[in-house]
């Protein structure tokens, strides 16, 4: 078990994907990028404090259906979403799943930072309460 935070970015689009790691890796967080859904559900079981950023729409599995899955498999993440398409929908979906926010793209560096900041505090607290109940 490691206790260095972990951002994930899973998003389509690789310049997005570029600009937040060298952002996100100026501001000191440790990233981990993925190009799909699928390659972010391939990887081994995650561990250690962490936050999911996550683009909702993207070919094959969709951030929606990703958050499904990891629910599904009782994965409690902090989820921050990203959408270039956001409506009324998607945000009743994004607070049903009580995720940190929904930031539209583009987004203010200094929101991201803040949410990213909200998310890691969140599972912070989570990871505090699973061990207290062992």
């Amino acid at each position: 078990m490691t206790d260095t935070p972990t951002v994930y970015v899973v998003d389509d689009d690789p310049t997005v994907l570029r600009a937040l790691k060298r952002l996100l890796g100026v501001e000191g967080f440790r990233v981990a990028t993925f190009a799909s859904a699928a390659e972010f559900l391939a990887q081994p079981a995650l561990d250690g404090p962490m936050c999911l950023m996550l683009d909702l729409r993207m070919p094959g599995l969709t951030g929606f259906d990703l958050l499904q899955q990891l629910d599904a498999a009782g994965r409690d993440i902090p989820v921050i979403l990203m959408t270039g398409h956001g409506n009324d929908s998607v945000l009743e979906n994004a607070v049903a799943r009580n995720v940190v926010t929904l930031l539209a793209k583009p987004f203010e560096s200094e929101d991201l930072v803040d949410a990213i900041r909200e998310g890691l505090a969140r599972d912070r607290l989570r990871r505090q309460r699973d061990l207290s109940a062992r």
